[in-house]
């Protein structure tokens, strides 16, 4: 058994992808040049008065809802005192005292087992502006001040290996993307991790004191700075030195994590209600109109449950990436082969949006079947399928599709009656080549038939035949 056994508390940070920000009516635009969308009530100028993101209600939620929750109905929030640049009010808008949602179960799956993991609560609060540090100083970019966050906050024994967090982390991430609520672009700082840490001793049953580290833009250095301080306490209590609770960063140039401040006492944030907001009372009509979209959110946070052991790792991790691809695969799967359409999304559709430039993609369920059909039956390639679904997403192509569906396919026995004369009429180039080049004459020939056969023949088919028929030879 281990000497030390730590354990892990996780908070996420998620920048909501609504069109304004949490209190003002500034636009919420990742791309927006610096200092351009900030309004005096972003500021906190004197006189101005917060307005409610009723998006951000909703997105918190139906979050709750999907974590199957006790949601508080009184919608209060609160003021976070503290005085930092970053924070022109003097105070964040928050929700302390009572958080929208709280007690909730998420299932993460590690390798070969899976493991309930306590929501213990989320609450909603406005983003802090963004700092740019450069050599000259630090420069401030308040378009980021007042985007409305949802904080997850894990229960902090439960999570009991790095790899669990990890798994924890992206699996969070994951459907949250899928869901429409966050971008997940951690590297641009919409999404933020910070983690508490604490080791116990084997034949102990208390965990030490806990450290946080704070604000892990990636799942590398998610791993690396656990490990460090990890490996950090482990040795002051080996040393016989106490652990202070402490508030931590990771430096990854110089892979250590660096003390910053000794934690702050909850208590001298000043926690006080925020008096510019009224009380908002989740009624019954406005909770059966967020409750139309929690249905299908539901549907796709249980998607990975229902599908861990039929899809692969990877390709499951694709499928919920994106809402389109997931979206295919819901509407899909029960009208054609389950390996085909999966290979189909993580190849061809996945392919296909990757290099497309398009910010919207028309999706047609009808033409996807054929397309996929058409693959099949060896009248298209891959890439004549990945330029069909570009075409799809601007176009009807209906008509398309139909000429291509008359194609009328040569049968093996032309197109080996074909292959065999291009032998006969190149005999001398293949038998100087045969030892030593076969690859050559593979390639030579499958640029002939397919010239000849003009589309009525797959390549995967050709390529067969011009094998088998030169080791008959």
């Amino acid at each position: 058994m281990k000497k030390w056994i730590p354990a892990f508390g996780v908070e996420i940070h998620a920048e909501l992808l609504t069109k304004t920000k949490a209190f003002s009516p500034s636009e919420v635009n990742f791309d927006s040049k610096p200092n351009t969308n900030v309004s005096p009530i972003d500021m906190g100028y004197p006189g101005a008065k917060p307005t409610v993101n009723k998006k951000m209600i909703e997105y918190a939620y139906r979050l709750a809802k999907i974590f199957k929750m006790e949601i508080e109905e009184k919608i209060i929030f609160d003021r976070k005192n503290y005085f930092y640049p970053d924070l022109p009010k003097g105070f964040q808008i928050t929700q302390y005292f009572k958080p929208i949602g709280k007690n909730g179960k998420f299932k993460i799956f590690v390798n070969d087992y899976s493991k309930d993991i306590t929501i213990t609560e989320i609450h909603m609060e406005e983003d802090t502006a963004k700092q740019i540090k450069t050599d000259e100083g630090t420069l401030f970019d308040f378009n980021r001040a007042g985007i409305p966050l949802i904080e997850i906050v894990s229960d902090h024994k439960e999570l009991s290996s790095i790899e669990e967090v990890i798994e924890y982390v992206k699996q969070i991430r994951e459907q949250l993307i899928i869901l429409g609520i966050n971008d997940g672009k951690m590297e641009n700082g919409s999404f933020r991790v910070d983690v508490n840490v604490s080791i116990r001793d084997s034949e102990k049953m208390d965990y030490g004191i806990r450290t946080e580290i704070k604000n892990l833009n990636s799942f590398k250095n998610i791993e690396r700075a656990l490990y460090l301080e990890i490996n950090r306490h482990i040795k002051e209590y080996s040393l016989g030195n106490i652990v202070k609770s402490t508030t931590v960063k990771f430096d990854e140039d110089k892979n250590m994590t660096i003390p910053m401040r000794e934690k702050d006492n909850q208590y001298d944030y000043n926690f006080i209600p925020e008096g510019n907001i009224n009380p908002i009372i989740l009624t019954t009509n406005l909770k059966e109109e967020f409750d139309k979209n929690s249905e299908k959110d539901i549907s796709i946070f249980e998607f990975r449950n229902t599908w861990k052991d039929k899809i692969n790792k990877t390709n499951l991790s694709i499928i919920t990436s994106k809402k389109i691809y997931f979206d295919i695969f819901q509407n899909l799967f029960k009208k054609i082969n389950f390996d085909e359409l999966v290979n189909f999304i993580v190849n061809n559709v996945k392919n296909s949006i990757n290099n497309s430039k398009l910010k919207k993609n028309r999706i047609n369920y009808d033409e996807i079947l054929q397309i996929i059909k058409l693959r099949k039956e060896g009248k298209i390639d891959n890439k004549k399928a990945n330029k069909l679904i570009n075409d799809m997403f601007e176009n009807n192509i209906s008509n398309q599709l139909e000429k291509l569906g008359k194609i009328v396919m040569l049968s093996d026995t032309k197109i080996r009656n074909l292959i065999s004369k291009l032998i006969i009429e190149n005999k001398e180039m293949i038998d100087n080549n045969l030892e030593t080049r076969v690859e050559r004459i593979e390639k030579f020939l499958m640029g002939e038939v397919m010239k000849k056969t003009k589309g009525k023949a797959s390549p995967q088919m050709i390529s067969k035949l011009i094998r088998e028929i030169l080791w008959e030879e």
